[in-house]
């Protein structure tokens, strides 16, 4: 077996990891020292995902809507409703046909015209259906 044994963290700290030279080395410090990434870089920390804090509050207004007027408890006592679906959910993978293909549930558009799919999987990174359809209506 190559290589070395266990480090101590002194020793992590001293061992010069990437020689100097290197075409390791001069491929690191090509990527560090890029302009261009580092700007786009400083854009993206500014992003943020908000998609399943959307999904969340879409559930809280399936049990708690606006255009009601509600009592504290009811409130109270839909939110927690609200929560636990949520909870139950959350992890759940897009649905399938029996044929493989992943289910997507269709949603027309009134002022278009226009049939849109709407994504049945709350987690973002799940695949989406990409395709939009001209209805003939």
């Amino acid at each position: 077996m190559s290589g070395h044994g266990i480090l101590t963290g002194d020793q992590c700290l001293r061992t010069r990891w990437l020689q100097c030279g290197s075409p390791s080395f001069k491929a690191s410090k090509s990527l560090i020292e890029n302009k261009s990434l580092i700007r786009d870089l400083e854009q993206m920390t500014l992003f943020k995902h908000t998609g399943s804090l959307e999904v969340y509050h879409n559930v809280i207004l399936k049990f708690a809507p606006k255009r009601l007027h509600l009592t504290y408890e009811t409130m109270l006592a839909r939110t927690k409703l609200a929560v636990l679906d949520h909870n139950e959910n959350v992890g759940r993978f897009q649905a399938v046909t029996r044929a493989g293909v992943l289910r997507c549930k269709k949603k027309l558009l009134s002022v278009s015209k226009r049939v849109d799919l709407e994504k049945r999987a709350l987690k973002e990174d799940e695949p989406r259906c990409e395709r939009a359809f001209e209805a003939n209506y």
